[in-house]
């Protein structure tokens, strides 16, 4: 299991609490429930809320945060520009945008881990950030992509890397993903807590 452990850090220290929190870059989450988007039609310039969990029997949509109209679902190509491109027969979830959070919000109830296969356009201004946030849109934590485990495939097809976040509890409302153009598939989750 591939994860970088960050403990105590000053944003934790911000938040008023020190909890173990995890950056988890392999796809091993514990009794996991997994969405490939290989059901959403072909669509783009969405703002949502797009149920995307029902087809596994979850309620789990995903939307912006800004409410803008930059949500992209299983075009013909989306271009990573030099982080390559994803095509069909990939499918996926995408941001068509920089400056927007695509949020995937889990309305059945809170997760402990969650994470996806991932990758995000280079050249850009903004770095691939994944914020957990609580029920209330409070910051569990966030993680810098970019700067801790940089996804890197120069003119790949349909490369990417799973970028996920592991919490000690099953607290997390929603996943945000943020940065220049970021795409996500495989879109993992579970509410499992492991004994300590």
């Amino acid at each position: 299991m591939k994860k970088l452990l960050l403990v105590g850090s000053a944003t934790m220290l911000l938040l008023s609490h020190s909890v173990v929190a995890e950056l988890v870059t392999a796809d091993d989450i514990d009794d996991m429930r997994r969405i490939n988007f290989s059901f959403l039609k072909k669509e783009g310039n969405v703002s949502g809320p797009i149920q995307i969990g029902a087809v596994i029997g979850f309620d789990v949509t995903a939307e912006t945060s800004s409410g803008n109209s930059s949500v992209y679902t299983n075009s013909d190509s989306f271009n990573f520009v030099g982080n390559g491109s994803w095509n069909p027969p990939k499918t996926y979830l995408a941001l068509n945008t920089s400056g927007d959070e695509l949020l995937i919000k889990f309305n059945f109830g809170n997760v402990s881990q969650v994470g996806a296969f991932m990758n995000y356009a280079t050249g850009g201004q903004e770095d691939l950030v994944i914020t957990a946030y609580d029920s209330n849109m409070a910051v569990l934590e966030t993680h810098n992509i970019t700067n801790l485990a940089d996804i890197s495939t120069p003119g790949g097809l349909n490369e990417g890397a799973f970028r996920g976040i592991e919490r000690p509890q099953a607290d997390i409302a929603v996943l945000g993903i943020s940065g220049y153009y970021p795409a996500i598939d495989h879109l993992t989750f579970s509410s499992f807590v492991p004994a300590n």
